[in-house]
């Protein structure tokens, strides 16, 4: 057993470092004849994938290119030391050579290598150990989710689908529309034979159903238009029909109760990041990298949040005042729970959040902070036991009402998004004459900081020229290479068969 799990660890360092080093021999296979046989085994494959899958899609990969690159967030260097590097992002000045960039790229080829091992020696098993078609579907799907990722932020990404590469002919780049093709057909085939979530029990907690991977093909088919050039605006409402009619999902009373420390009850989740919501769960940090370390005293946190990570005032002000959804953020001056103003104890001065002016030299306190994720007293270090939040019933919905719209059913759509709308006022504020701009600013405000801004953008033709105070002039029209991020450098330099996105 001992051997066996360190052979399915072998399968990380060909994407961790991914194509640095392609001398190696990176792989052996498993004896699979002899493992997979039990449950246990399964689940312990299985644990590699979800967790690699969480792990590339945490907080300082995913959120950095999704939401620090709009007018939602922003990451300054504090004058108290730290976060330096993270700038380029906020003014669209990224280059191959982004520490983060090169990170996101390893961590999601990371999970294709976990994936791919998987599937090589399950397939094998297969051959003496009945019922592994369904758990083979499911690796396949959490590849084609990391794929999803890398045809989003990269575009032609090499398109990997074996466990030992050949150093000689290393991967060269896939188009973009057959990379979506491969995923599409990946998931196509994984929903035939995945569970529903209504078949399933408490212990399939966080793996992904049949709904699951329809709800992924969904945000595939969405973004058709933009990866391929050809719309899909028909496909992604059929397989969101299929979601909403297995009536395996609901929208939970109040947004907030997704992201509670025990959000392993919602009926709203589709994807999260986590098998096991008991544990300490990396990654899921909205709360220790950007509320300031005097929330410790307010929340009774085990560990000091970090103070790093901002909202940009433009966006917190796209709420309304009576938008339940603006609570998720900190802002102006701070109190304990009892409305006893937040004193720091060495100075006696209370907490008061001020606008950030200096992207470079911003003050300690400067910057509203993130509050979705309820803080967890337990908090270790970025640890916390909230799931991670990837996929939600919500965007099925608003997935399905944006489509509506684009193909002429505008009162439908706007029954669908004032519906989810609702639940966020006391008193309902419902859009009356809706336009496709109301969608893409209710997406905004619904999946902030949830890592979908970006993409919202780019689809909705409005990512060049989002701006905001620390970025005011928008991206001239010849910067359409910012639509994707360049592979890394270190990868371009190792691979001779890499070729680099046009612009950088």
């Amino acid at each position: 057993m001992k051997k066996n799990i360190y052979s399915v660890m072998l399968c990380i360092s060909l994407f961790s470092i991914s194509c640095t080093n392609l001398d190696e021999t990176l792989f052996d296979r498993l004896g699979a004849s002899n493992f997979y046989k039990t449950n246990d085994e399964i689940q312990t494959g299985l644990a590699k994938a979800y967790r690699s899958m969480r792990d590339a899609n945490r907080w300082r990969y995913i959120w950095v290119l999704q939401e620090m690159t709009t007018h939602h967030g922003t990451v300054p260097v504090r004058s108290n030391g730290g976060w330096v590097g993270w700038q380029p992002f906020t003014l669209h000045a990224w280059t191959p050579n982004e520490d983060i960039i090169r990170q996101n790229w390893q961590a999601e080829f990371k999970t294709v290598g976990v994936c791919n091992s998987l599937i090589e020696n399950m397939q094998i098993a297969s051959q003496t150990v009945p019922g592994l078609d369904p758990v083979i579907a499911e690796v396949k799907a959490i590849r084609a989710y990391s794929y999803l990722i890398l045809c989003d932020l990269y575009g032609p990404v090499p398109l990997v689908t074996v466990a030992r590469i050949d150093p000689s002919n290393p991967p060269k780049n896939t188009s973009r529309k057959d990379v979506f093709t491969f995923i599409e057909n990946e998931l196509i085939d994984a929903i035939k034979v995945l569970p529903s979530k209504k078949d399933v029990d408490a212990d399939y907690y966080g793996r992904f159903t049949k709904e699951t991977a329809q709800g992924v093909l969904a945000k595939l088919y969405i973004n058709a238009e933009v990866y391929t050039g050809t719309a899909r605006w028909a496909d992604c409402i059929t397989q969101c029909d299929a979601v909403i009619n297995s009536n395996a999902y609901s929208l939970t009373k109040s947004i907030a109760e997704n992201f509670t420390i025990q959000n392993q009850s919602s009926t709203e989740n589709m994807l999260i990041g986590a098998c096991n919501n008991d544990a300490l769960v990396e990654g899921n940090v909205d709360m220790i990298y950007s509320l300031d370390p005097l929330h410790q005293l307010v929340y009774g946190l085990a560990s000091p949040p970090y103070g790093g990570t901002s909202v940009l005032e433009e966006h917190y002000n796209e709420f309304d005042d009576s938008d339940l959804r603006k609570t998720f953020f900190l802002a102006g001056p701070q109190y304990y729970k009892d409305g006893r103003p937040l004193l720091d104890p060495k100075t006696g001065v209370q907490l008061n959040l001020i606008p950030i002016t200096n992207l470079y030299n911003a003050p300690a306190n400067a910057g509203i902070r993130i509050n979705k994720y309820e803080p967890d007293p337990l908090v270790q270090g970025a640890n916390a036991r909230n799931d991670y939040v990837f996929l939600r019933y919500a965007d099925v919905l608003l997935m399905k009402a944006e489509c509506l719209y684009r193909t002429g059913h505008n009162s439908e759509a706007q029954t669908i998004v004032n519906n989810v709308r609702a639940r966020n006022f006391v008193t309902p504020k419902p859009f009356l004459n809706m336009t496709l701009e109301d969608i893409l600013e209710e997406r905004s405000r619904e999946f902030s900081f949830e890592s979908n801004y970006r993409t919202d953008l780019i689809r909705f033709g409005k990512f060049l020229s989002d701006t905001h105070h620390l970025k005011p002039n928008p991206d001239a029209p010849s910067a359409s290479h910012l639509l994707v991020y360049p592979f890394p450098q270190i990868e371009i330099n190792s691979n001779p068969n890499l070729k680099q996105n046009p612009g950088y």
